[in-house]
């Protein structure tokens, strides 16, 4: 089983791709899985938005294509028995 360390280690290497990749494509938007919390930020002109995490309502996001704009989606609740 891998160690917290070794896990560490391989989520920084696939940050960093991820980084060069961006740094390289220079696009408008970047949307991301989960970082255990939802957020938006700018930099150099790039917006990022994290999406929370599982089961929550800023897990999952609407992109409008023709605007690029990220839409946080409320999940469906669940009825309240009869």
């Amino acid at each position: 089983m891998p160690t917290f360390e070794a896990d560490e280690r391989t989520s920084a290497q696939v940050r960093r791709l991820l980084a060069q990749v961006v740094e390289a494509i220079c696009p408008k938007l970047v949307v991301h899985g989960h970082w255990h919390h939802a957020y938006e930020t700018e930099r150099h002109g790039i917006t990022t938005k994290g999406l929370d995490c599982d089961n929550t309502n800023r897990a999952v996001a609407v992109l409008h294509l023709d605007t690029l704009e990220v839409e946080d989606w409320s999940l469906p609740r669940p009825r309240p028995p009869a």
